[in-house]
């Protein structure tokens, strides 16, 4: 989606009233895993120029970022998210995506 449809999303559901790159939702009942994460395609060809990356690794990085808040990970303070960071980063690296 592009950073105004996730701006708003944002706002409505963390108050939080700026774009971000990632959001993720758990909507889990009765022991069966079912989430929705959603992602700015528009924040990820921002950044792929910011950083030097493709838009693709961008959303693939995103993706498992929001994966990672699904299974507990948390970014609020600096060192958590160097660490989620990495984290996401190694499984990049351990699912091949090389883009």
């Amino acid at each position: 989606m592009d950073n105004k449809t996730i701006q708003e999303l944002n706002l409505k559901f963390l108050g939080r009233p700026r774009p971000t790159d990632v959001l993720c939702f758990d909507l889990s009942e009765g022991g069966n895993f079912i989430a929705d994460v959603v992602i700015s395609t528009e924040k990820a060809c921002e950044n792929s120029l910011l950083f030097n990356t493709s838009p693709l690794w961008e959303m693939r990085l995103y993706l498992i970022h929001g994966i990672l808040h699904l299974f507990g990970y948390n970014d609020r303070r600096k060192k958590d998210r160097m660490r989620m960071h990495r984290k996401a980063i190694r499984i990049m690296k351990q699912i091949g995506t090389q883009d």
